[in-house]
């Protein structure tokens, strides 16, 4: 595992420091409990929870239209979109507003499914599970700590296309 954080493994993510990181755990967590009020909070948090909620309708239709274009989405598709989507997005509300650094770390592969196509490759590289980093401890500290979460080491998978 690279310790670069700005090597290829791991470009995207800006070195934490503990203000930074405190910054983000509060902000998540005070979105975290506003969205899990059921109307009882402040107007603050009611608006915040009006706009969270509003944005996973909005990402549910823009995959049940993306998906409807090669395929007919039907009521229950649609459910398990929504589903999906509040997942996810509960997912990464649980992970931001935890004191250490939670990152989802795709390897990078070969080419993406595009290039395949195009050069009519006989195999498929495909993440089958990515990888999961903890950065720092739970009190926020040792920000120059990296590691894998035990049983989150990445896999993926060749496969051969047949034609």
């Amino acid at each position: 595992m690279p310790q670069d954080r700005y090597s290829e493994d791991f470009p995207h993510w800006p070195e934490p420091t503990s203000g930074s990181e405190e910054w983000r755990h509060a902000t998540i967590k005070g979105c975290l409990e506003a969205v899990e009020q059921a109307g009882k909070g402040s107007y603050v948090d009611q608006k915040q929870k009006m706009g969270y909620d509003q944005s996973l309708a909005t990402t549910a239709q823009e995959i049940s239209h993306m998906l409807g274009k090669v395929s007919s989405v039907d009521g229950n598709i649609s459910t398990i979109i929504k589903e999906l989507v509040r997942q996810a997005a509960k997912f990464w509300l649980d992970m931001g507003s935890q004191r250490c650094r939670i990152v989802v770390v795709l390897p990078k592969l070969a080419e993406n499914t595009s290039d395949a196509r195009r050069r009519e490759r006989r195999a498929l590289e495909l993440v089958v599970k990515p990888e999961v980093r903890r950065i720092g401890n739970s009190q926020g500290q040792q920000l120059e700590k990296q590691e894998v979460i035990g049983g989150c080491q990445e896999e993926h998978s060749t496969f051969h296309l047949h034609w």
